[in-house]
């Protein structure tokens, strides 16, 4: 490793010296604060339930579970025509 010559020795020094009091040199900094109004609690507010549905608004589901089950039974006995109408002709 190549010696630091007398010039990069005082250039190091006067950057080590600018550095230093660069970090001592910090400038006092005051903050204020505002007055801050304290806030209103309002106590009157009272969460309300939800209003539950009634059943009568899903009676769409019952309806449509029993065509469902109507068509899987016709779609059941329609496969067991034509398994007797296949198989014994």
């Amino acid at each position: 490793m190549p010696r630091k010559t007398k010039r990069q020795k005082i250039l190091a020094r006067i950057h080590r010296n600018h550095f230093v009091n660069s970090q001592n040199t910090q400038p006092q900094i005051t903050v204020s604060l505002p007055q801050v109004d304290k806030l209103s609690v309002n106590t009157d507010i009272v969460t309300k339930p939800q209003i539950s549905h009634p059943a009568s608004e899903y009676a769409y589901v019952k309806r449509d579970l029993i065509k469902i089950t109507i068509f899987t039974f016709l779609a059941v006995i329609f496969q067991g025509v034509l398994y007797f109408v296949l198989h014994r002709g």
